[in-house]
């Protein structure tokens, strides 16, 4: 009988090891990814329609804003700035980019409606007529800032938009 008391303790006395040792297991853990808004609690999109153009002077492309805020509402009444950059080095469509008017915007201060959004025309400057070669295209990045009180808090938003020659490439 002793024997059995003394098989069935260390029996126990096992189990309940095994069942601390279960519960007390150190795992390293995982850190969960970064969410939530990431620019204050306001978000600022921009959106060009079409984004090819011909260089005619008079193609045009809808540049449309929109602001919202951290729950996703329209935010109306915001004012914005638009400006156009282009490559400093227009055969390299990669290189710094440069504040330039090319093309030409309907106002370069709109403000957001009661629908969060500031709708702005773009239209095309006019190109050579022939003889165009790839190289005469041009890629224009228009970028909307938000107008307030501390333009170093001010975080921009940009679309670009790529602007073909008329008639025949030749290469």
């Amino acid at each position: 009988m002793a024997t059995i008391r003394t098989n069935l303790a260390a029996a126990s006395v096992a189990v309940l090891a095994m069942l601390a040792g279960a519960g007390c297991t150190v795992d390293e853990t995982p850190i969960p990814d970064l969410s939530g808004p990431s620019t204050f609690g306001r978000t600022i999109s921009v959106t060009i329609t079409p984004d090819v153009l011909h260089q005619d002077g008079q193609s045009t492309a809808s540049v449309v804003v929109e602001v919202r805020d951290a729950s996703g509402g329209a935010v109306s009444g915001f004012p914005l700035r638009l400006d156009m950059f282009v490559p400093a080095d227009s055969h390299v469509p990669t290189s710094p980019l440069v504040m330039k008017d090319v093309g030409q915007l309907s106002t370069k201060f709109p403000t957001t409606g009661g629908d969060g959004r500031a709708t702005v025309t773009y239209t095309a400057p006019l190109g050579a007529e022939t003889g165009n070669t790839q190289q005469d295209e041009i890629f224009v990045t228009i970028t909307a800032t938000p107008v307030g009180s501390d333009y170093s808090a001010a975080l921009a938003r940009s679309a670009r938009i790529r602007l073909v020659p008329l008639g025949t490439i030749i290469e």
